[in-house]
């Protein structure tokens, strides 16, 4: 029987749990958090100021991860007119670097789902394999 080979997978999506609404959210999760039990590293990028932007609060439940799991909740000092200013523009203006920063780390597979509140520009950012799943 062959070995497998772990990889170092990063989800990059606009809303993770408990920033989400439901269905592209509890997604992301539950493909990262199966991942990561199988011995890969996962870390996920995702906007909480999206998030607050459209639900006007703080989400009221916590959602668990495993361990292999890093959660990296993009927050700007503009706040909701970060997402904002993404909408319009189409690029993750004050959240750029920080994606960068994270993506330099260096992942075998980079996994986009539904970008809409970080930009298309995103998806050049970052080196490996890359994937790009949606819903409708």
């Amino acid at each position: 029987m062959a070995r497998q080979s772990l990889r170092r997978f990063c989800m990059i999506t606009t809303f993770y749990p408990p920033y989400n609404f439901g269905g592209d959210g509890i997604f992301v999760h539950r493909l990262a958090n199966e991942l990561a039990q199988r011995g890969h590293h996962v870390e996920v990028i995702h906007c909480r100021d999206a998030y607050r932007l459209l639900a006007r609060q703080e989400p009221a439940t916590p959602y668990a991860d495993h361990p292999n799991v890093t959660v990296h909740g993009l927050e700007s000092p503009w706040g909701i007119l970060s997402p904002l200013a993404t909408q319009q523009t189409g690029l993750s203006l004050f959240k750029a670097a920080r994606i960068q920063e994270i993506l330099r780390t260096g992942f075998d597979v980079l996994h986009y789902h539904n970008i809409s509140l970080l930009g298309p520009k995103v998806l050049t950012y970052g080196q490996g394999i890359k994937l790009y799943t949606f819903q409708q």
